[in-house]
């Protein structure tokens, strides 16, 4: 027997950039809820087309956005520096909710000063990227974060349901605002990721052709996420500078004591 739905009451949910965040949201909420139209937008034809042939979205488009029209939630999973200049052309939309994925909420919440937009940020990921990798389970027990603007006029109602969503795809939601959210997140993510890449940086300048043959599970446990989509974490760590900065000056406080 398939897994039981779960009512949300939403009924059409939109998606711009179906990757791995974007990707495993429309399989989640395919697979978990009773919404019957997902809608998306991305670029990459390969992606909306696999995403069509498994059923897993009922229309698509390349660059229209007029297709998220009528929609009760859009999801924008574009980089952040993508989500940033949307305003323009999400405001002239006919659409319940906004909300986004990106993994810095400041900037976001000072670009999108529209009423109806809410951030957003599922806690939850992989070193690799594309539709192909996406995954309906991958935020079975995750966090999921919600930053609410100050400027926002999303009834309490339509936050209720959109936490029912986060729970329906297997996530647990947790509000914050945008400066505490970028914070936490500078420490427990933005900065593994520029000491994952660092040290990769590090053991490759040295490498004499023995070191990475030495290099074991412990040494890969480590440095994992430094194979991730190199182009979105430098977009990622600009964004995430005021925060992610003074966070980096106490990691080498620390490391400098051992010296």
């Amino acid at each position: 027997m398939g897994e039981e739905t779960k009512t949300t009451g939403f009924s059409k949910i939109g998606i711009v950039g179906l990757g791995l965040i974007g990707g495993s949201l429309a399989k989640a909420i395919h697979t978990r809820t009773d919404i019957k139209e997902i809608v998306a937008v991305d670029k990459d034809e390969a992606s909306l087309k696999m995403a069509e042939e498994e059923g897993v979205i009922s229309a698509s488009s390349k660059e229209d956005l007029s297709i998220l029209s009528g929609c009760d939630v859009v999801i924008l999973c574009a980089p952040v520096d993508v989500i940033k200049n949307m305003q323009d052309d999400l405001s002239k939309l006919d659409i319940g909710m906004i909300t986004d994925v990106g993994s810095v909420k400041q900037p976001v919440v000072d670009a999108i000063k529209l009423p109806n937009f809410v951030g957003g940020h599922p806690m939850a990921g992989s070193e690799r990227y594309g539709y192909a990798c996406s995954n309906g389970s991958l935020f079975e027990n995750a966090l999921y974060v919600i930053c609410l603007p100050d400027y926002s006029e999303v009834s309490a109602n339509t936050l209720q349901k959109f936490e029912d969503l986060i729970r329906a795809i297997g996530a647990f939601p947790m509000r914050m605002t945008a400066k505490e959210h970028d914070e936490r997140v500078a420490a427990v993510s933005h900065l593994p990721h520029i000491v994952a890449s660092s040290l990769s940086l590090l053991m490759a300048n040295r490498d004499d052709g023995a070191l990475s043959r030495m290099a074991a599970g412990g040494f890969r446990d480590i440095t994992r996420i430094a194979s991730s989509n190199a182009k979105l974490w430098a977009g990622i760590t600009s964004n995430s500078k005021e925060a992610l900065l003074p966070i980096l000056d106490d990691y080498i406080a620390t490391v400098t004591l051992w010296k």
